[in-house]
């Protein structure tokens, strides 16, 4: 079951990773194990 908490983290990761879709597919990758890790996803 997911908390509220959660699912706010999971919205700011969603908007963290827009951000990020204009970088070139290797930096895209990297930036979003280092945003998932960061956030604890």
């Amino acid at each position: 079951m997911e908390s509220t908490a959660g699912n706010a983290d999971w919205t700011a990761y969603e908007r963290e990773k827009k951000k990020l879709q204009g970088l070139p597919p290797e930096e895209y990758e990297a930036a979003l194990k280092e945003l998932a890790r960061r956030m604890g996803i």
